[in-house]
């Protein structure tokens, strides 16, 4: 298994089994967003990312595993670069801004990706509060 630190303890992961990840937003005392992170025993992003502007462009590594990205686009937009592959990997991306700023997915190279129509293309637009998922299959990043 895998060790890793949620809540400040360690917990190991087993190969092979399935966590799932349930997320929280709230303001502390400085009115700044802290994530709040649950495992339970039924999927799991193995990385955990909380990026704003001063990040963008911010390029998901192609060796990373199955993601989860937190984009504060409050201050300004903020663009996030999908990787090539490898199959059947997950990327999922909430946009935690307050303001009318947007994330812009752009897949890499010649790769397109779904929007919330079902249609494909060389970007896809995230406003505020809005959550997807997208699976990477041959040159394509399916919405899920």
């Amino acid at each position: 298994g895998t060790d890793v630190t949620i809540f400040g303890s360690n917990n190991r992961l087993y190969p092979g089994t399935e966590y799932s990840l349930n997320v929280r937003k709230f303001s502390d005392a400085d009115d700044t967003i802290a994530q709040l992170i649950q495992v339970t025993n039924v999927g799991l992003y193995a990385t955990v990312t909380n990026i704003d502007n001063t990040d963008s462009p911010y390029t998901i590594a192609t060796t990373d595993p199955d993601s989860l990205v937190f984009g504060d686009t409050t201050t300004a937009v903020i663009t996030i670069n999908f990787p090539a592959g490898p199959e059947q990997r997950v990327i999922t991306v909430k946009n935690i801004g307050t303001g009318t700023n947007d994330i812009t997915i752009d897949p890499n190279g010649s790769d397109t990706i779904e929007d919330s129509t079902g249609s494909f293309g060389s970007t896809v637009t995230l406003s505020d509060g809005e959550c997807a998922a997208w699976i990477y299959i041959s040159t394509k990043w399916y919405m899920l």
